[in-house]
């Protein structure tokens, strides 16, 4: 054997690094991986640390194989001790995504049954209503709000006593209500449309994106971390199956590329069957989602006019439990 190579501390085979650019590129990134696990000096040509034209492969395999933005969101997931210590340059990043990847899949759970009976000890359960907050105990509203009980109950005659409406929520608002029995809140997420909005199918996939990102920004900005749904809309509002599930995963993507290292856990609840299947093809689209990558899904402009609303727990007068009910700008979420 070479001494090169047995020794572990000269170049690899003494190439030059055209050469070695040219083993890379012919091995790819999981054979040129494999190949750097032989020695450290082996590793470290091979994932480009001082060389700017094997730093270019690795850039480029890091864009094709996981897309535009992966090198921003793994750097995300980096604390400034990380590249403080060590080299970080488009190998190590490439490796990262990886990892990534897997932390996203594991995150984005989808499971078969009712949300109140599969939420998975989700501190947050979403609840889908329609404005004037009646319930017809039926489908998924009918579910979480028998699960939750009477303290969510109480909360919703407080809100509407609040507002001083008897339609107290406005299309697309999300309110966060005491969990009761079910969970630690309930998420009373509005999934009724605005009126004479001329709808189509792209700019109603535009309302199912936005609904679903302020979802899951009243989760994280509310300090939880776990979050349950069912499919929303897809009941009594009759909204595509396809549509839902491409919005979940994508909202869901969106605030994974921004807190990689803080990722929320989200667990769809599929009552029925082809619900299942649909969420499970679109939590692969979530993968490549999350590094820019993978198909557009009508991300146009808000057309939302209401405002989220945020509910921090406080207690009135009476002792009953309430939420403040103050709104936050919509340039806050989807600027």
């Amino acid at each position: 054997m070479p001494a090169s190579v047995s020794s572990g501390t000269q170049n690899f085979f003494n190439l030059a690094s055209d050469a070695i650019i040219g083993v890379a590129q012919w091995l790819g990134p999981k054979g040129t991986a494999g190949l750097g696990c032989i020695a450290r000096s082996i590793r470290a040509q091979l994932q480009a640390e001082g060389d700017a034209g094997l730093s270019k492969t690795w850039q480029r395999w890091l864009d094709d194989d996981f897309g535009p933005t992966a090198q921003q969101v793994a750097q995300r997931a980096c604390t400034p001790e990380d590249t403080e210590s060590r080299y970080l340059g488009p190998a190590q990043l490439y490796h990262l995504c990886f990892a990534l990847r897997r932390r996203l899949d594991e995150h984005l759970e989808v499971v078969r049954g009712s949300v109140a009976e599969e939420a998975g000890g989700a501190e947050c359960v979403a609840c889908p209503v329609l404005t004037h907050l009646f319930d017809a105990g039926i489908g998924a509203q009918g579910a979480v709000r028998q699960a939750a009980g009477q303290r969510l109950e109480k909360f919703i005659e407080h809100l509407r006593k609040l507002r001083g409406s008897p339609v107290p929520l406005q299309p697309g608002e999300v309110v966060l209500a005491p969990g009761g029995n079910l969970a630690k809140s309930v998420a009373l997420v509005v999934t009724e449309p605005p009126e004479d909005a001329g709808w189509t199918r792209l700019s109603l996939a535009a309302l199912l994106l936005e609904t679903h990102r302020r979802l899951v920004c009243a989760v994280r900005r509310s300090g939880y971390r776990s979050v349950a749904l069912p499919t929303l809309g897809t009941g009594g509002m009759g909204y595509p199956v396809s549509l839902v599930c491409a919005a979940v995963a994508k909202a869901v993507a969106e605030d994974f590329a921004r807190h990689p290292s803080e990722p929320l856990r989200v667990r769809v609840c599929c009552f029925e069957r082809h619900h299942f299947s649909t969420m499970l093809d679109s939590r692969r689209l979530a993968l490549s989602w999350a590094f820019g990558n993978g198909p557009d899904t009508a991300l146009g402009p808000s057309i939302i006019s209401g405002n989220m609303t945020e509910g921090n727990e406080m207690q009135d007068n009476n002792g009953d439990d309430g939420y403040d009910t103050s709104d936050a700008s919509d340039n806050d979420f989807f600027g």
